[in-house]
């Protein structure tokens, strides 16, 4: 058993745990052979390479996660309420959407052709976008 007057910082052995020894100019270390400037430059190198990573992971476009026009555009419903005066309430899935469009009375096929922040503008079923 060593002490840790003669190299050791005072760990037990556990197996798979490298210990940390203390280098020959008394600074601890972990056992790697290489000389500090080859770390630094390894470091560096490291570092270097997960910048470029993380950069071109954030140019990805986003997913349709969370992205209310890219489920919303193009779906078919049926008005609960009547817009009037071009604004109205429609129930699509679990949430109220305002919406903005001609005045329809309840009961009307529309289609979604738009997004305008959290307005959905609508037009009869029958018409295009």
């Amino acid at each position: 058993q060593e002490h840790a007057g003669r190299g050791e910082l005072g760990a037990r052995h556990v197996p798979g745990l490298v210990r940390a020894r203390r280098s020959p100019d008394g600074f601890p270390s972990a056992g790697l052979p290489l000389p500090w400037q080859a770390q630094v430059l390894i470091f560096a190198g490291l570092a270097v390479v997960s910048v470029a990573l993380a950069s071109r992971l954030m140019r990805r476009p986003l997913s349709v996660l969370n992205r209310a026009d890219r489920g919303l555009i193009g779906r078919v419903c049926v008005l609960a309420e009547p817009i009037v005066r071009g604004e109205g309430h429609l129930r699509l899935d679990d949430t109220l959407w305002r919406v903005a469009g001609p005045d329809l009375p309840a009961g009307t096929r529309v289609r979604v052709t738009g997004l305008d922040g959290t307005v959905l503008r609508v037009a009869p079923a029958g018409e295009g976008p």
